[in-house]
């Protein structure tokens, strides 16, 4: 269903996938919390467990869902932004099976306000085929009947994909 952002964030549940605009490409997620949720994505993408990255709106939530959090950790002037940073998850989330998760703060205004409604979201690059992610809103709309959402957008500025800036946190302490 093509919609605004304020209709999604009165009608989803926590296992409803969304498209929407970010600081780096279009992207295609859902509740942090949600196993059904992430099957579907990773279904829509047809990618691995292990290109997700979940994405928090500020170092609050993703204190959330991490083990050993310091505020004193270098990185945290890079955010929010292109940076993503590999931590070792809490008990708490279940919903992957990998022990380390990356993290990223986007920096676009529609995809903060979504966190800061929805809470962190697991999300991963909508791509047509190998290649690079979308970028145009037009492209989005062939992924329209295979997620539970997708928010009107405009084109997007494909920058440096963030995966290119993934640092742990063994060396940043």
């Amino acid at each position: 269903m093509i919609t605004s952002l304020t209709k999604y964030l009165k009608q989803a549940s926590k296992d409803d996938t969304i498209i929407f605009e970010s600081d780096v490409s279009y992207l295609v997620g859902t509740s942090v919390w949600s196993k059904k949720g992430l099957n579907k994505i990773l279904n829509v993408t047809k990618s691995d467990i292990d290109d997700v990255v979940i994405l928090c709106k500020n170092v609050k939530q993703v204190k959330n869902l991490i083990e050993n959090f310091s505020e004193n950790q270098t990185f945290l002037s890079d955010w929010p932004g292109l940076l993503n940073v590999i931590f070792k998850k809490n008990s708490k989330l279940n919903t992957l099976p990998n022990d380390m998760i990356t993290i990223r703060i986007p920096n676009h205004s529609t995809t903060l306000r979504l966190l800061d409604e929805k809470g962190p979201m697991i999300s991963l690059p909508l791509k047509l085929g190998k290649q690079r992610p979308i970028t145009k809103y037009t492209k989005t709309l062939v992924f329209e009947s295979r997620v539970d959402f997708l928010i009107k957008g405009s084109d997007c500025e494909l920058k440096e994909p963030s995966f290119f800036n993934t640092i742990t946190e063994e060396k940043i302490q």
